[in-house]
């Protein structure tokens, strides 16, 4: 698991030899999104679709490719199901960094495509969460890749986030809106 932060900076590093000027990080943006979130394969089985809130940062590194991180917190709470009784609801905390390319539509209307490297981890909650706290927490990575459409005030986004969670991974599918923070 520590190779994955390792992994992160030397993405980083990579990046600033691609491009040597230096980051402006005047220039980052920030954003604050609300989404919903659809869990598919056995994700899906056993947890219903769930809300979710996040932000984002974006640093240019050039006039079309940004340096985004993300983070975000989302509720899922147990399906119906024979084995209600022993599955806990799960709070899913990601955080993803990563590349984005934007490309001007129309004079007021922006379009983009990311694809980042992302942790998630999985808290398990409520009475049939384990007893053991070693268990309760568990962090799976997997990519996250998503496409936007964004005006002045406004975008709407829908991202897909593949888990690398045992022996069959799961999957997130999200639609959501976000706001520009100034």
């Amino acid at each position: 698991m520590r190779t994955v932060p390792v992994l992160l900076c030397l993405s980083v590093l990579s990046i600033s030899e691609i491009f040597p000027q230096s980051l402006d990080l005047s220039r980052t943006t920030f954003s604050a999104s609300g989404e919903w979130l659809i869990p598919h394969r056995e994700f899906g089985e056993f947890w219903n679709s769930g809300p979710g809130l996040g932000v984002r940062a974006e640093t240019p590194l050039s006039p079309t490719l940004f340096l985004i991180g993300n983070g975000r917190f989302s509720w899922f709470q147990r399906a119906e199901s024979v084995r209600k009784g022993k599955i806990p609801h799960i709070l899913l905390i990601t955080l993803g960094l990563g590349l984005q390319s934007q490309a001007r539509i129309f004079p007021d209307l922006l379009f983009s495509a990311d694809l980042s490297l992302a942790n998630n981890t999985f808290v398990f909650l409520g009475l049939a969460a384990p007893d053991d706290i070693d268990n309760a927490v568990e962090s799976e990575f997997g990519f996250q890749g998503s496409v936007q459409i964004r005006s002045p005030g406004i975008g709407f986004f829908i991202s897909y986030q593949h888990i690398f969670a045992g022996l069959d991974p799961v999957a997130v599918t999200s639609l959501g809106v976000f706001i520009p923070l100034q």
